[in-house]
């Protein structure tokens, strides 16, 4: 509930002539000699005249109301100067815009910078920016944000250096080790391919040693009567024939 309440607020104020102001940039650092700018913005309802003013500050707002550096008055007829020069000030407006240039800075303007805008026709309503703080460097010095970010940027670097030197070694001490590793586990496979096979060559020589004794079984079992059998028995059978041509020859 309380956001359209909210946005019927703006809507009321929008219509009544409520500004809103926008102030660019919030740092500017320029070195002696340049020329420094600074921008406001504003958003606007029916505003029939509108005065615009640019005021220097030392320190904060509200000391001694500040500087005022230039004062523009703007109407919706556009009859009224829209750009004023004081020696090295300029100040410039444009429908809802309004820049204020500062040429060859020194020193001394060193600051905080606010714009502010005051309706005058129809309500008189008043809104700032919110304000530009300006250094002026000497020429040659550094910018103190520069020189912090190197010195951080330094130790990163040696720091990433050193990460990635040291993965590098660690990871080629890894390899050899890998292949150390894989020499061994080669080694270790022909060894047991070895004894393997030593192990088969053993087990074939005890079969062929049982097959050969086997063989030689048979063979004696199988083998045929000696000869002293066999020469007995010719030796019987020549007395019997010589008996038998004996006993023809008597007759």
């Amino acid at each position: 509930m309380w956001i359209y309440i909210t946005f019927y607020l703006f809507l009321q104020n929008t219509a009544m002539g409520a500004i809103t102001v926008i102030q660019n940039p919030y740092i500017l650092n320029v070195t002696i000699g340049d020329t420094a700018r600074i921008s406001c913005h504003w958003t606007r309802g029916d505003v029939s005249r509108v005065r615009v003013q640019w005021r220097k500050y030392i320190s904060s707002p509200g000391e001694e109301n500040g500087t005022v550096l230039c004062s523009l008055l703007r109407t919706m007829d556009g009859n009224n100067p829209e750009e004023r020069k004081n020696n090295k000030i300029i100040c410039k407006m444009t429908t809802n815009t309004t820049i204020l240039t500062i040429e060859e800075t020194t020193k001394e303007d060193a600051g905080l910078y606010v714009c502010e805008f005051t309706i005058e026709i129809p309500k008189l309503m008043k809104d700032t920016g919110d304000g530009t703080w300006l250094y002026v460097q000497d020429k040659g010095s550094s910018n103190p944000w520069f020189a912090l970010s190197g010195l951080l940027i330094f130790p990163l670097a040696v720091l990433i250096t050193y990460i990635v030197c040291r993965s590098k070694k660690k990871k080629s001490k890894k390899i050899p080790q890998r292949r150390r590793q894989e020499h061994v586990e080669l080694n270790q496979m022909h060894h047991d391919a070895d004894e393997a096979e030593e192990d088969s060559s053993s087990s074939n020589s005890v079969q062929w040693a049982v097959s050969t004794l086997y063989e030689s079984f048979d063979y004696f079992a199988m083998k045929p009567p000696d000869n002293k059998a066999a020469a007995s028995s010719t030796s019987n059978s020549a007395q019997t024939g010589t008996k038998e041509e004996a006993s023809l020859t008597a007759m």
